[in-house]
């Protein structure tokens, strides 16, 4: 025989149980943290580079001497992202762009012969285009020079 009363006793329990556990879940740090974490799935690739050192003057068979300076990107996210590796070059630079050359492992890019974008403080030279998995990481050795005479440069690597 069925007992109905225990029956409704138990499906009262399991209500009351889930209806005070709704505040507490909306209350406890877990749910605080699963909204951090749900805020990150939407974060671009990440860049790291220190700068280079200096400019130097120099031929461009030479340019491996040169002591190289990592460049870094990061996806922390659990989707793969793409990413656009841009080198962005300041018009109040005294060494013109045109005499300017990057290595970037070992690949020549002389920003002569590339195609850029402009605003009015900025030239922006895309170097890279690719992708990076979940999770990962890729390091660029870089390297940059000119052989025109030496001046004042101001630019740097930014992810589009």
């Amino acid at each position: 025989m069925v007992d109905i009363k225990g029956l409704f006793y138990h499906i009262f329990i399991v209500i009351a149980v889930v209806i005070i556990s709704i505040p507490i879940w909306n209350n406890s740090p877990s749910k605080v943290g699963a909204n951090i974490a749900a805020s990150f799935k939407d974060m671009q690739v990440a860049l790291s580079f220190d700068g280079f050192d200096r400019l130097t003057t120099m031929e461009d068979n030479n340019y491996e001497v040169l002591q190289p300076k990592t460049v870094t990107l990061r996806n922390g996210t659990q989707n793969e992202k793409d990413y656009k590796l841009v080198y962005v070059y300041s018009k109040t630079s005294t060494v013109n762009y045109k005499d300017i050359k990057l290595s970037l492992d070992n690949h020549i890019y002389a920003l002569s012969d590339m195609k850029y974008t402009e605003d009015n403080n900025y030239y922006y030279f895309v170097l890279d285009v690719d992708s990076l998995d979940a999770y990962t990481s890729k390091d660029y050795d870089a390297r940059i020079w000119t052989n025109a005479t030496q001046g004042s440069l101001t630019g740097s690597f930014v992810i589009m």
